[in-house]
């Protein structure tokens, strides 16, 4: 058996397992930024964009909840992947 095998699985498991973390977190980052952008733009034009702005507020929160949730998950498999105390 090929031992680089192993670390090419092991590495494409870590991959896969970080993978959802990463695309919420993007996410909700280009979420935030759109909602920081239309209440500016709200401000500056004196428009009530609220219709706007709470849906994507709110969706961002979820897409961050997600992803601290999936980092939970994330982490709880790595611990019982492993059965040193750390702490």
């Amino acid at each position: 058996m090929d031992p680089n095998a192993s670390v090419t699985g092991l590495a494409r498991a870590i991959q896969l397992s970080v993978a959802p973390v990463f695309l919420l977190t993007g996410i909700t980052a280009l979420l935030v930024a759109g909602v920081v952008a239309v209440l500016f733009i709200s401000a500056v034009a004196a428009l009530d964009l609220a219709v706007i702005v709470v849906p994507v507020f709110v969706l961002a929160m979820v897409f961050l909840i997600l992803g601290l949730v999936f980092f939970l998950l994330e982490v709880q498999l790595a611990i019982r992947q492993n059965p040193q105390r750390y702490y």
